[in-house]
């Protein structure tokens, strides 16, 4: 999977997502989160997306600088976060 590690645009627990390449994105599991567990996301992710849910596209799968990653579609707009905060959206339906 071509790309580069661009700007960081979101940090979490276990992972960082960068820009990746035109619009793409890249989740990077931090260094020690089980391979295993990544490897399902990615699943799950395909899976969601598959079944139509707002999910993004599964593009790939890579390792940089030791860890491992998912290559996803961008989607750009408001955080699920964000739209629970401003009531926009139930914490069910976010779920």
């Amino acid at each position: 999977m071509r790309g580069t590690l661009g700007e960081k645009i979101g940090e979490g627990n276990f992972a960082d997502v960068h820009a990746w390449a035109r619009g793409q994105v890249v989740k990077l599991f931090k260094v020690g989160f089980s391979q295993q567990l990544s490897s399902h996301e990615a699943r799950m992710t395909r899976a969601a997306f598959a079944a139509g849910a707002p999910a993004p596209e599964v593009l790939g799968e890579v390792t940089v600088d030791g860890r491992f990653g998912i290559v996803l579609s961008r989607l750009d707009g408001p955080t699920l976060l964000q739209l629970t905060r401003d009531g926009t959206m139930s914490f069910s339906r976010a779920g």
